[in-house]
């Protein structure tokens, strides 16, 4: 299996359980926080789901910076 091919899954892998996450978010209840310390579930989602483009800008720029 090539770099790019095992690339591919895990991302494949990746994207199957952010969206199994994003399903089971409350969306009717964005100012749910999980602990008192927590960020609210809208802005957890948000987060989660901008992972998936940090993959994007590392293999396009061959890096990320944060």
């Amino acid at each position: 299996m090539t770099i790019g091919q095992e690339l591919l899954q895990e991302l494949t892998l990746e994207a199957t359980v952010t969206r199994r996450y994003l399903d089971s978010v409350p969306f009717d209840n964005f100012d749910y926080k999980p602990a008192e310390k927590s960020e609210t579930i809208e802005r957890l989602a948000i987060h989660v789901a901008e992972i998936i483009a940090w993959w994007t800008s590392c293999i396009n720029n061959y890096k990320h910076d944060f």
